[in-house]
Parts: C-alpha cells; sequence; structure tokens
C-alpha cells in the first residue's frame, strides 16, 4: 500500500513574504476607484433611482 502525503508537503512551503505578498496582490486587486461623475451623469442617476 502506497501512503501519500499529498498536500501536506505544500503546506510548509509558504514564506512570510509570499504572504505579505499575496495580502498586497488581494488588497490592490479590492480597491476600487471612484468615479468622477459630472452633472448629466448625476441627473441620469437620480431620474433612474427615484423612477
Amino acid at each position: 500500500m502506497i501512503r501519500d502525503r499529498g498536500s501536506i508537503i505544500w503546506t510548509a512551503m509558504t514564506l512570510p513574504e509570499h504572504v505579505k505578498q499575496l495580502r498586497k496582490l488581494d488588497w490592490d486587486q479590492s480597491t476600487k476607484v471612484k468615479p468622477e461623475l459630472d452633472e448629466q451623469q448625476l441627473q441620469q442617476i437620480e431620474e433612474t433611482s427615484n423612477g
């Protein structure tokens, strides 16, 4: 019978630098840039939300 450790081998391979970089990547992807709307776009949004 073959006993394979499978993914247990890879769990200890995460370095603190990797974790830091992965967290930064996740943060960068989750932040959104707020769009700047002009008066016409604001008016259009207001009309659709009240209707």
